[in-house]
This record gives C-alpha cells, sequence and structure tokens, in this order.
C-alpha cells in the first residue's frame, strides 16, 4: 500500500510539470456519403426536367474541412480536447438549351455541418527523434444546413429567377483517426491525420417559410422529402485527410 499511495503522489506531483494548454488548428480534405441525396439528384437529373437540355452534373462527394482544437495537456502525449470544425460540400445540376433561346437551368445544393466535439488524443514521441505517432478520438453534435437552390436565367440578360429553401438538421458525430507528426521545436509540432469520420442527419427541415417553384415550397419546419416520398437524410460521413499545427503552451 505503502508504494503505490507514493506512486500516486509522484503522479500527482508530475503532472503540474508537464501541464499546458493546446492549440491545434487544421485544415485539409474530407469525402462525404451522401448516397441518399445522390440517389435523389440523380431522379432530378434524369427527369423531364432536363429533357432536351444539355446537361451535367456534380455529384457529393469531396468536401473540405477546417477546425480548431483547443484543450490541455495533462501528461506528454495525452490531450483532452474540444474541437469545433466546419464541413462544407457541394453538389449541381446544369441544363443549357441547345437552341434558341439558350436559356440556363442551376440547381445547386451547398451543404454543410459544423460539429462540436469534446476527445482525447495520444501522441508517442520516438526517443531522440523528432517523429511521432498517435490516435485521436472525439464525440458530438454537427448542426448541418442545406440550401435548395433553382436558378433560371436567360442568355442575352432579359430574365433571371432564383428561388432558395434553406434547411436544417443535425445528428451525432464521431471522429477517429491516427496521425503522423513532426516536431518543428518543442512547443510547434506538424501533424498529418488519416481517419473516418460518421455523421449522418436523419432529416432536415425548412428554415422557412418558402414560396417558389413547386419543388421548393415548404411550410416552416416541414421535414423535407425525397422524390420517394422518404425523408431526405445527409451523410456527412467519409474519410478524412487533414494538416494540424499543434502549439503547446
Amino acid at each position: 500500500m505503502r508504494k503505490i499511495a507514493v506512486s500516486v503522489l509522484c503522479l500527482l506531483f508530475s503532472v503540474p510539470v508537464f501541464a499546458g494548454i493546446v492549440v491545434k488548428p487544421f485544415g485539409g480534405y474530407t469525402t462525404v456519403s451522401m448516397a441518399r441525396v445522390n440517389s435523389a439528384l440523380d431522379g432530378l437529373y434524369n427527369s423531364s426536367t432536363f429533357d432536351g437540355l444539355n446537361k451535367s452534373r456534380t455529384n457529393f462527394r469531396d468536401a473540405y474541412l477546417a477546425g480548431l482544437d483547443l484543450g490541455y495537456s495533462f501528461i506528454p502525449g495525452l490531450d483532452v480536447c474540444l474541437r469545433g470544425e466546419y464541413i462544407g460540400a457541394y453538389s449541381e445540376l446544369k441544363g443549357k438549351n441547345p437552341s434558341p433561346p439558350p436559356d440556363n437551368l442551376v440547381y445547386s445544393f451547398p451543404a454543410d455541418i459544423m460539429p462540436v466535439l469534446a476527445g482525447v488524443s495520444y501522441t508517442y514521441g520516438f526517443s531522440g527523434s523528432p517523429f511521432s505517432i498517435g490516435a485521436e478520438a472525439y464525440a458530438g453534435y454537427g448542426f448541418a444546413h442545406l440550401a435548395l437552390t433553382q436558378t433560371e436565367d436567360a442568355y442575352d440578360g432579359t430574365y433571371s429567377v432564383k428561388f432558395t429553401a434553406p434547411t436544417y438538421g443535425g445528428g451525432f458525430v464521431l471522429d477517429s483517426a491516427v496521425k503522423f507528426g513532426y516536431a518543428i521545436s518543442s512547443m510547434i509540432n506538424l501533424n498529418l491525420t488519416a481517419g473516418y469520420r460518421q455523421a449522418k442527419v436523419s432529416y432536415v427541415k425548412s428554415l422557412k417559410d418558402t414560396i417558389g417553384s413547386s419543388m421548393f415550397t415548404f411550410a416552416k419546419d416541414e421535414v423535407i422529402k425525397g422524390p420517394d416520398g422518404k425523408d431526405l437524410n445527409l451523410d456527412f460521413g467519409g474519410l478524412i485527410l487533414n494538416i494540424a499545427l499543434g502549439l503547446n503552451f
């Protein structure tokens, strides 16, 4: 018992020596699943709406992310942090009349999620080397948005019409990753992080009363449905690849 008590006291008194504030800004690339939304967009793309038009599309797949970890290092290599991040994605369907008047029809769907997370990060540094490896896991809640936008304009500028229906939702978010680091100095670390995110939003609702085309007319807080009548969900889950700069004070 005496040895255990001494060990615990040594640990407690050693913590302040290593403790410090940790700040980690990061940014990079991620994929998003969005299978449900992409399926709905495929249905619109192949519908009579685009009949006779020269058409093109960009499905949801690639996205960008930026964020900040702010926390505390209790012992060397172990950080407990709060994380805030932003993930932005975009999809678009375009059609152009091949004969006069060559009007343009564009459906654009910018989407984003802003997770607020808490988690831990562990880094193991190799003795006598600036290189390190580690792992991290964060969990929390994400606030999501999706704008449904339809734009029609004439080639000669005689008219332009735009309808926008903003929507919102939210859901559980889990980030897990491994990281490879390089110590620039005793206070600055550069990390390459690779991992996976789970972030599914079961449904989205109209942010406000929207009056526009028949496709984008909703009542406030109305749950948005897909072409098959089922709730339109968003899935921001995907692979993560980013670069983080760690500052330890």
